[in-house]
């Protein structure tokens, strides 16, 4: 559209140009009556059409390319806020999917009791290194009654009793969450993880558990 108008314009300034150029024009006599009617241009008012013309086409354009500027501003304003949307919609959803997990994670552990809560009666732990390191772990109780020994050898003997032992005892039972059904295997290697032990380091591992429901657990392994 605004080459057409371009090559109107060009076409029209020619035609100006052409009637400005004659040198002679044969004229009628006019009467009084008909040369008030008639209205002759001069070169330069010909010039003032032809400019004020190309301003408006001019104008034309600016306001056509300014509609443009502004459309493709819309444009990517709007494909702007689409990504926003996509990326808040996705932030949403890795956070609902963590939530799950969590609440998943959470209801695994509130299912599988700790030796602790099963009601233990007596617990007993021997563990010997290789190097003649000795631990001992002591935990009973009677009805609302606990008692908790830990000793700790090597070279000089470490021993806790009251209610610092029943507290550690108390912690790592709530750490320990295999039964009776458990393999030995699996008992050891959840006792050497609680305590931060390496399997490798020990000679002699023995262990006796009574439940209050007279339930038993006993392993007992040594390394020649």
């Amino acid at each position: 559209m605004i080459q057409i108008k371009g090559i109107f314009l060009f076409v029209l300034v020619l035609f100006l140009a052409a009637c400005g150029s004659t040198e002679t024009v044969e004229e009628a006599p006019l009467d009084e009556s008909e040369s008030s009617e008639v209205e002759v241009l001069t070169a330069d008012e010909r010039t003032v059409v032809v400019s004020d013309l190309f301003k408006e086409s001019a104008e034309s354009e600016g306001t056509s390319e300014e509609k443009d500027a502004t459309d493709e501003g819309a444009a990517s304003h709007q494909a702007e806020e689409e990504q926003q949307a996509k990326e808040h919609q996705k932030k949403e959803e890795e956070e609902n999917e963590t939530i799950a997990n969590s609440k998943e994670a959470q209801k695994e552990v509130e299912g599988s009791s700790s030796l602790l809560s099963k009601g233990i009666k007596k617990f007993e732990l021997e563990l010997e290194f290789m190097n003649d390191e000795e631990w001992e772990f002591k935990y009973e109780q009677d009805k609302e009654k606990q008692k908790a020994e830990i000793e700790k050898e090597n070279g000089e003997k470490q021993k806790i009793e009251g209610e610092e032992a029943i507290s550690s005892m108390e912690t790592l039972l709530s750490n320990l969450t295999f039964d009776e059904t458990t393999s030995p295997q699996e008992v050891q290697k959840a006792i050497f993880a609680t305590l931060n032990v390496d399997a490798a380091t020990i000679s002699k591992f023995e262990l006796k558990i009574e439940f209050q429901n007279k339930e038993k657990i006993e392993v007992k392994q040594e390394v020649s």
